[in-house]
């Protein structure tokens, strides 16, 4: 990402991909502020969506919903899925589920929705 953008000059408030889904699939969430013309983005999307470990490239701005698994600690804990939504860095709404572990005591986005 970052040498497709230094390649061509552009600069960016904000740029970041963010690997997100279930144990069994990778999806690239590409983070871009602002957004790039079309045909950058296409290239970024064509140029990580190469990557073997890759499974699929979604743009940020397709973005709908986030949807987070999280032990019950962070579950329960306003401030701590605030903390963790910064971290997460995806715009959109989040939605949250609990994990059924107790022993957890992390968070995984496993699906993002487009809409």
């Amino acid at each position: 990402l970052m040498e497709i953008l230094r390649e061509r000059g552009i600069r960016l408030k904000r740029a970041s991909v963010k690997i997100v889904g279930p144990l069994s699939r990778n999806i690239a969430v590409v983070v871009l502020e602002p957004e790039p013309d079309e045909d950058i983005k296409e290239t970024i999307r064509r140029e990580i969506s190469s990557l073997e470990s890759v499974d699929e490239v979604v743009m940020s701005s397709e973005v709908s919903k986030v949807v987070v698994v999280a032990s019950p600690p962070i579950y329960r804990n306003e401030s701590a899925r605030d903390n963790v939504k910064r971290v997460i860095g995806i715009p959109g709404e989040y939605v949250w589920i609990e994990s059924k572990n107790n022993r957890l005591r992390t968070f995984q986005v496993v699906e993002v929705i487009r809409g």
